[in-house]
């Protein structure tokens, strides 16, 4: 789908960066300044920039499993369309999957048949990750009002509508949110992700975790810093 992202120069550029003995080939202040200026033009306090959007999920699942979950509450809310990676990490972290349908007019999650589900369910749901596919725009003063009436953490998953406003603010901006730098998506870079956040001790979290993920390994609990 995406043929030379990058053109001779930007290559050349790169070339020249590794082969500088005094530049950092891991994180180092580029990273910071990226987040810095990634959350500033999104409107969170806080962002993560991880080595994809498949982490920073699996970084939320770890989030919500050290903090939300219980013996009887561990369902998380996911549309019944969707990435598999929006919902793997929090089966890994031991949630059960409650599939809810989209809706028609922006092919999110159908707000009004989950409400009808938290009205029977909401003790044991730990969250709701809503999904922006293909660029469209969920309601959020609805996940606002189900948030705060069944007291449930909504959670977003922008990875193909990093741009997305509601009410001139960017989409990230509302709750706890992942994106993509997949070339596939509106920012590109050859592989990246990102985690947006307001609350301080999620970005604590999120930063020290960071760098515990090896993805290859059986479950985010048996990883070992690298």
């Amino acid at each position: 789908l995406n043929n030379a992202s990058f053109t001779l120069l930007d290559r050349i550029k790169l070339c020249l960066f590794f082969l500088n003995k005094d530049n950092f080939w891991t994180q180092s202040k580029y990273v910071k300044k990226i987040e810095e200026e990634f959350a500033k033009f999104v409107g969170s306090k806080y962002a993560v920039f991880v080595s994809s959007g498949s982490t920073a999920n699996t970084l939320l699942a770890m989030h919500l499993k050290d903090n939300y979950y219980s013996k009887t509450k561990n369902t998380v809310i996911f549309p019944s369309t969707t990435w598999t990676t929006s919902i793997s990490p929090f089966i890994r972290e031991g949630f059960k999957p409650q599939f809810i349908d989209i809706n028609i007019q922006d092919f999110c999650l159908d707000l009004d048949a989950t409400e009808k589900f938290l009205e029977k369910n909401h003790k044991k749901v730990a969250a709701i990750l809503c999904v922006s596919l293909i660029g469209q725009v969920p309601d959020i003063e609805k996940l606002k009002y189900l948030e705060e009436k069944y007291k449930v953490k909504i959670l977003l998953d922008n990875c193909e509508n990093t741009l997305g406003l509601y009410k001139n603010k960017n989409i990230s901006s509302y709750f706890t949110s992942t994106t993509s730098t997949y070339l596939g998506h509106q920012v590109q870079s050859v592989e990246g992700g990102f985690i947006f956040t307001n609350c301080e001790e999620e970005y604590e979290y999120f930063l020290m975790n960071r760098n515990c993920l090896l993805y290859t390994s059986p479950s985010p609990r048996d990883a070992t810093l690298s």
